[in-house]
Formats: C-alpha cells, structure tokens, sequence
C-alpha cells in the first residue's frame, strides 16, 4: 500500500512538473509574440516615462472649457510627471521655469517691470512642447540675450497652447486674453498638423471642421450620455475595460510565464466582456451640447475648408495683434509625413498609420498654398516644415507629430531668430 501512495505520489509530482513547465513555456511563447523576447521582467514598468509634452501621455485631464472648447486639468493619479505646473486657467507650463521664476504664469499676467518682454506661445501639443522648452533652463531668453533689440530685456514666455488644438481654437484663446487685458509683446502660432489630422476627424465623423476635435466630443458626449439613465450592460461593459486594462498591466510587471500567460488570459476574458452593446435610442431634448452637421465634405473639398479656416484665423490674429503693435508669426510645424525635400522612407512608416500617410501631404500643400495670400495681408509666415530634412527619423518623439528635445530646441532656436529680426525691425 505505501510502495502505491509512493508510486502515484511520484507520478503526480512529475505530472505537476510538467503542468507547470507548459504553463511557462506557453506563456514565454505568448510573451514573445507580444513583444519580441523571452526574456521577463521581475519589476513592474515605470508609470511615467519622461514625456516631451504631458497632453499625450496621459499626465493631465481634459476638462469642457466654455470658450476654448476644453483645456487641461492637474493630474489626479498620485504617479503622474510632475514636471508640469499646471497654472491657476489650465495652462501647462514648465515646474522649474515657475519656481525659478515665482508669479510668472497666473493668467492674466501682469507685466513687472518696463523692461519686460511678455511672449506668448500658441497652438497645440508640438506648440505646447516648444513653449515649454523655451522655458528650460530659460533657454528662449538666453538665446536672446546676445539680440540687440533685446540687450538688458528680460524675457517672459507663456504657454497658451494646448494639446490636440487647432484653429479657430488659437484665435478663442488669443481673443479671451486680449479681451481681459494681458499684455502681449510677441506671439508666436505654431500649429499645422492638428489643424489637418483634427480638421479631418471631424470631417470623418460627420461635425464641422472648425469645431474642436475628439476630445471635445468625447467630454460632450459623456455628459448628455450622464442624463440617460445608466444601463446595466454598459456599466458592466465599462468595467470589464477597466479590467482588462489593469490586468494587462499587472501582465507587464510578471517575472514568470505561467504568470503572464495566467494575467493575459484573465485580461482577454475581460477584453471579451467589454464590448459595448448598441446604444439606446436618445432623446434628443437631452442633448446638452450645440453641434453643427454639415453636409460631409470629403477628400479634396474637406482639406480646402480646413485651410481656409486656418488661414482666416491666421489673418484674424494678426489684426487683433497689429491693432496693438505687437509682432505675430506663424510657424507651419514640420511633420515627419510632410517631408518632400528628403521624405523618409515609406516601408514601415506607412504602415505605421496609413491614415496620417494618406492626409497629411494634401493637408499641408493646401495650407502651403494659402501662405502667399496670408503674407499678402501682412502675416509673417514661416513653412518651418524643412527644419528637419538633415536629420532621420529620430527626431521625432512618435509617429503623430511630436519632436524629441533636440527637435524642441531647434524650433524654439526658430522662435529666437524670428523675434530678433522683429524686434531689430521695431528698433
């Protein structure tokens, strides 16, 4: 009887063994095919890898705005990047730029001293990353420093960009300040991109091109969803999205494969649980939100409206500007999908989001086109989008549209040479 309990004892750990040995070695397999390598990692990622600009990675919230469409709130979660301030209108600026600088960026700033030079950056998230490296280490002002027209200035710079902007959102904001008496002495405008990635999503989903984008609608969108009454199959629909996102991020932080094969099983069931059932017919009395829905405009018809529409507010920001003396430029962004003196190679990039390979390029010659018209009503325009063309595709942060440091400071180097010839030009 004991040599049995023995024999069935040794047959049943080996049988164990071997579970488990399949266990790992499926969920080694399943790790591969995710991300390329065997190899596991015992600690879990960090939550917040340095970002170039905080609108992408999650580190600030947006929030309904009455004018601007929607702006950007501190972060909640306790491991968000904290070299962000947000200021008292939902401004990013740089932390350090507002400790070394104490009451710098409480809008409306007023000007401390005569000899003051307030400068402020507008557009979306590339515009944003800019302003905020323009703050480093005052980097725009040091840049400055040997500029005749700036000799014994000191520089103030302002971020009013905002991520996911686009015009006429640029000239809301611009118009806002200039209505509650902040004092400006330069702006500059970049922006481009969102104008036609956004201004085409919005064309996609059936909303006029000149209303703010995603973000906007999504934040809309949930509140009239709030004056429904909750259905039992979304709520559980969203908490299955919930869970699968935590588990998958447990996954990430597995040392063994039985682990991560375990995790992401659990993740996909959930996965499996969170799709959205179809929506309810809604009231339309509970629609909370104006929304213009035009009749589509696609392809060719959708990128001219785009274009007009910036160009109109380029025009309109210059006027509100010139009617103060206070020097405007626009910068067109470079883009690593509008790239024509040197484009970068289309395998793989295409491939990495053929919708922005199939926009961009139209969208950026249309907004080329309109530079002529815009410089022919006094707009000081600058097509920045060759900045980059002998350097590769390193330079930038992401497939969208941002740059890395080196990207940032070339742009704010653009800035600098921009308002010395301004400010030699006023002398």
């Amino acid at each position: 009887m004991t040599r049995a309990i023995r024999r069935w004892s040794f047959v049943l750990g080996w049988n164990l063994v071997a579970a488990a040995l399949i266990v790992e070695l499926g969920g080694r397999a399943l790790h591969w095919a995710d991300h390329g390598t065997l190899r596991m990692r015992a600690e879990a990622p960090a939550a917040n890898p340095a970002p170039v600009e905080p609108f992408s990675s999650g580190d600030v919230r947006p929030l309904l705005h009455p004018y601007f469409g929607f702006v950007y709130g501190a972060p909640t979660d306790p491991g968000a990047d904290r070299s962000f301030y947000v200021n008292n209108h939902s401004f990013v600026q740089d932390r350090g730029y507002v400790e070394r600088h104490p009451g710098c960026c409480e809008f409306p700033v007023t000007r401390r001293a005569p000899d003051e030079v307030i400068v402020g950056i507008f557009g979306g998230s590339v515009a944003g990353a800019v302003a905020v490296t323009a703050q480093q280490d005052d980097l725009l002002a040091r840049l400055l420093a040997a500029a005749p027209a700036f000799a014994g200035k000191r520089i103030r710079v302002l971020n009013f960009a905002v991520g996911a902007h686009k015009q006429p959102q640029q000239l809301a904001i611009l118009a806002y300040y200039l209505s509650i008496g902040q004092k400006l002495d330069a702006v500059i405008d970049i922006d481009g991109f969102n104008e036609v990635r956004v201004g085409d999503d919005n064309a996609t989903a059936g909303v006029a091109p000149s209303f703010p984008g995603t973000t906007w609608r999504k934040l809309t969108q949930f509140v009239d969803e709030q004056a429904t009454r909750p259905r039992a199959d979304t709520l559980l629909a969203a908490w299955h999205t919930v869970a699968a996102r935590d588990w998958e991020r447990s996954a990430q932080s597995c040392g063994f494969g039985a682990c991560y094969l375990v995790a992401r099983t659990i993740a996909a069931w959930h996965r499996h649980g969170a799709t959205m059932p179809p929506a309810a017919p809604r009231d339309a009395r509970a629609r909370t939100f104006f929304t213009i829905y035009p009749a589509p405009a696609t392809g060719d018809a959708a990128v001219e409206q785009v274009a007009d529409n910036w160009a109109t507010s380029e025009i309109l920001m210059h006027r509100l500007l010139a009617a103060q003396s206070t020097p405007f430029v626009v910068m067109l962004q470079p883009s690593r999908w509008y790239r024509p003196a040197a484009p970068l190679p289309a395998v793989g990039l295409q491939a990495s989001n053929p919708r922005l390979a199939r926009i961009v390029p139209p969208g950026y010659r249309a907004l080329i086109a309109r530079m002529p018209a815009l410089r022919a009503q006094g707009v000081s325009v600058l097509d920045e989008t060759a900045l980059f063309d002998h350097l590769g595709a390193d330079v930038y942060a992401d497939v969208t549209a941002h740059f890395v440091a080196v990207g940032n400071k070339m742009m704010v180097a653009e800035v600098a040479k921009w308002m010395d010839g301004a400010g030699s030009a006023r002398r």
